[in-house]
């Protein structure tokens, strides 16, 4: 989800440049948060024991 909204931002930068102006909403299940917020905002969540796993499978491109 995050990697889909991180796509969006950039297909809508790239209309902003061109002059192409629509409103970009925010994705309501990421509770507004941009991605990589959203993401540290999720692992925080997470229990413990349970990190390592939840770290694994996630994309290392996210994780920092």
């Amino acid at each position: 989800m995050a990697e889909e909204e991180l796509k969006r931002s950039a297909v809508y930068k790239e209309k902003k440049s061109k002059g192409k102006v629509t409103d970009l909403r925010t994705n309501i299940l990421m509770l507004g948060l941009p991605p990589p917020d959203y993401l540290l905002r999720v692992a925080s969540n997470v229990y413990t024991n349970e990190l390592e796993q939840t770290l694994l499978v996630n994309a290392m491109t996210f994780v920092h």
